[in-house]
Parts: structure tokens; sequence; C-alpha cells
């Protein structure tokens, strides 16, 4: 009779094996030295664990699903770790807040060796920018950069930040922090010339209109620069699509649009029309009638004394004065009539639904700017990226140099992922874009990236000696080839 071992509960039994995210470990360790930060940053702390060390541990934590910088020292506190990820050296809490301080402290130095070892990996023949920023919740009042602003559709206690990404190759390499209720305006008259410092002559800096302010428009184009950037419309852009509406040209299945150059300057404007744009609008405008036709009938067809004031009014609190609101209600469509139903729809969405406008320093054909413009996408990506898959979470520090220590260990651990995207081979897939079939290079995202490496894990046996206690696992085609590419760049 044949004996057969089946895996119960009991047969489990705690050990002291451990496994450790080794394609994470190696990919951080290779792309931060081949990029020479590590050298640098060793550079920079002379004793105790080397800094090199110190931030590649916290960012192997981060892309591997940790978003505690106090639960990181614990993470690395076992035998094991200690001396597989930090050399034999114990990486407390206190190591590690420290590390954030000098990464603060020499924060330009460091994003400048950044700049400089991208153009030594690869040949940067453009500079052409993308540039946007975001907000992060801040948990604490105590640091300087901590204050009130809009973020999330609500006001929250936030601190802001902006980054700039190269778009070929694409890969990030400026960020700044900014206090939570800085406008967009200030952030971006402060930053740009950060960046511009960077650019060669004549590049192209594509942002959102949060930089379209004349003052920040004039300033790129006297530094040698363009721009291609959404604007508002306004009331003669109205004059315009009633006077034009005959010469737009169809761009693809989805949006077209007519231009207009300045000769006096090469200063173009742009008026789209987009149908995607156009149905989401609508779509959006449906909903909000329906809710808003069910508050009119619960006011006004039904036997309610007097209108229900939360339903008309919002009320803002001051505490150095009182308001006396009286709400009267009066039937001005009957949500009942299918007409006039859509007659609020009409309202909502506006007589601008589906256009945008988009101006630029110099002049483009149709396509190519709203292709350039489109390609924004890429930076807003590696901001969700930055969030997601680095995990800068809501964050609970209050110095100021550990808020910018937070933000520049983000934008190293996104550029390492980055980075080895960059050098992956892609497959090359057709995609239907707006009715047309199109041959483009697909590669996985920094999440897939990211998740991939994690599952890469090396097992250290209890009791193992040299390499027979040693076991890795999970290998995948995507994390073999990563693999693959990483072998090479370690014999330059």
């Amino acid at each position: 009779m044949e004996s057969k071992t089946r895996l119960t509960e009991d047969a489990v039994r705690p050990n002291g094996n451990r496994s450790l995210p080794f394609g994470l470990m190696r990919m951080v360790k290779v792309q931060m030295e081949r990029l020479g930060l590590s050298g640098f940053l060793d550079g920079l702390k002379t004793k105790g664990v080397p800094l090199s060390t110190v931030v590649g541990v916290m960012c192997v934590y981060q892309l591997n699903g940790g978003s505690s910088m106090n639960e990181c020292g614990d993470w690395v506190s076992d035998p094991i770790a200690t001396e597989k990820l930090c050399g034999g050296k114990r990486i407390s809490n206190k190591t590690i807040g420290r590390a954030l301080d000098i990464l603060s402290v020499y924060f330009d130095d460091v994003l400048e060796v950044i700049w400089n070892g991208i153009n030594r990996c690869y040949d940067i023949t453009e500079t052409n920018v993308i540039i946007d920023g975001s907000h992060i919740p801040l948990n604490g009042v105590k640091s300087k950069l901590s204050a009130y602003g809009y973020g999330n559709g609500k006001v929250q206690n936030q601190i802001q930040f902006m980054v700039a990404q190269l778009r070929s190759p694409p890969l990030p390499f400026r960020i700044e922090t900014y206090a939570g209720n800085v406008s967009d305006s200030e952030q971006f008259a402060h930053f740009l010339p950060m960046v511009i410092g960077y650019l060669k002559k004549g590049s192209v800096i594509t942002m959102d209109n949060g930089g379209a302010v004349r003052e920040i428009l004039k300033d790129i184009k006297d530094s040698g620069m363009e721009y291609v950037t959404r604007v508002k419309m306004n009331d003669n852009d109205d004059e315009w699509i009633e006077e034009s509406v005959s010469e737009f040209v169809c761009i693809d299945g989805d949006a077209c649009g007519v231009s207009h150059t300045f000769k006096d300057s090469d200063r173009t404007v742009y008026l789209f029309f987009s149908a995607d744009k156009y149905f989401r609008k609508v779509n959006s405008a449906e909903k909000k009638a329906e809710k808003l036709a069910s508050i009119a009938i619960e006011n006004l067809y039904t036997n309610r004394k007097k209108p229900r004031e939360s339903d008309f009014v919002i009320r803002r609190r001051n505490p150095y004065a009182g308001v006396d609101v009286r709400v009267g209600v009066q039937k001005l469509l009957d949500p009942f009539d299918p007409e006039d139903n859509m007659k609020a729809v009409d309202e909502l969405i506006g007589d601008r639904c589906g256009y945008f406008k988009l101006e630029s320093s110099f002049p483009m054909d149709l396509a190519t700017a709203l292709e350039v413009y489109r390609s924004r996408i890429a930076v807003e990506h590696l901001i969700s990226s930055i969030k997601s898959v680095v995990k800068l979470k809501p964050l609970r520090v209050w110095k100021t140099a550990s808020v910018n220590g937070a933000l520049l260990l983000a934008l190293t651990a996104q550029l390492l992922v980055s980075l080895t995207i960059v050098d992956l081979k892609g497959t090359e897939i057709e995609r239907n874009i707006h009715g047309k079939r199109v041959k483009t290079i697909s590669k996985p995202s920094p999440r897939t990236v990211a998740e991939s490496l994690g599952q890469l894990t090396v097992t250290y046996l209890e009791g193992g000696k040299s390499n027979a206690g040693v076991i890795f696992s999970n290998f995948d085609a995507l994390n073999s080839e990563i693999m693959s590419i990483l072998d090479v760049l370690e014999t330059f």
C-alpha cells in the first residue's frame, strides 16, 4: 500500500527561516550605484551605518508595501535582515530619522547627482519636460509646511509638492515641497526657475493651467524655453466658436479644433472640442439633475411646511458675525416633464461643454499640440505612483526637514523603478486609438514592476550554511528579464 504524506496544521511549526525581497534589494542597489548616488550619499555620513545603506533599505521597504518609517526599523531588526540588508549594522528609528534630516540638508545636491546620473546613463538629446503638482494629508500641526488647503474635494491639513519629469525618457528628476495653502501660480513661479536650470535652450515645458499666468509664461520665454499649457476660456472664445464652427478640423475620432497664431509673437491658441469630454460631462450633469429633481420634489410636491434650508443654502461659519437666512422656493422647471429635465441638464453642462483651450509659445498643427498636451498624463501617473506604489501616504512628521527628506526619498524610490522600466524591451502591441490601428510599445506599470520584484524572494534557512541554506523563489518572466538587465548593468 502506498503511503501518502499530507501537510496539516499540526505539521506547521514556527522556525527561524527568513524571506527577503531579493528582487527589490538587488534593483535598488544596482540602480543607486549606476546613478552615482551610493558613493555620494556615503560621503555625507562618515560614522555608523553608511547613508547609502540606510536610504537603500528605506527604498526597498517602501516599494515592498511599507509606509511607516517607524516600522521600517522593526522590519530590519532581526539578525538575518540586519546582516543581509544592513551589512550587519543595526538601523534604528533614530538612524532613519537622521537619514531623512541629511537628505533634507543636501536636498539640492542629491537632485544634482540624480540629474547628472540620468544624463550619464542615457543620451538625453532633448530636455522637454512635464510639470504638475499634488498634495499629501499631514497628521500634525507643528510643521512649518502644514497648512489647511483644498485637496481631495475638501479642506484639509496638508502639504503640497511639485514634480518635474522628462518627456523622453520618462524619468522624474526634480521635486519641491510647499505649504498646504500656497496657490498653484505661486508654486509654478517658484518651481519653474529651478527646473529651467536643468534644461537646454528651446525645451518645451508642458503644464496645466495653474502655470498659465502671463508673468510666468513671459519668464519662460525670456529664459529661452517654450511652453504648452491649458488656459481658461473667456467670452471672446465663445464668439470664436460661433464664428469658426465651420472651420473646425477633425483630428481623430474624438477631437476637432481650430487654431490662431499671433504673427508678432508666434504665440498660438487652440480651441478643441472633445466628444469624449462632452459625453462625460453630460453623463455627470444627468446624474446631478436627477438628484436635484428629487430635492425639488421633496420641497415642492410634498406636505413639507417649509423648504429645508440645507437643500439650497450653504452656510459659512463666521465667529464674528451671525446671519439670518430665510429660504423661499418657487418652481422654475417641472421635474416630471422630460423636456424640462433636458433643459435642466443643458443648464448644468453650460455652453462650453466639451470645449477646452490650449496655448503654446510657438505654432504647431492641431494634432501635435493635442498630443503634446495629452503627454501630461505621464506626470499624473507618476504622482499616482509616488502615492500608491512608493506609499507616500499621510505624513506623520512635524519637522520640515523630515517632510523634505520623505519627499526626496519617495522621488528616489520612484526614479529607481522608472529607470528599470525604461531599460525593459517592452512588447509591441496594436491598439485601436480613436478608430485607428496603431502599433505601440507596451511596458509594465511601476506597480507591476514593484510587485514582481517584491515577489522574487531569497529565503535564508535556519541553521543553513553558505549557499546550501539559501533558496530563491517566485521567478516570473518580468523579474527574470529585470535580473538579466541588472546582470549587464553590474558589469559596467
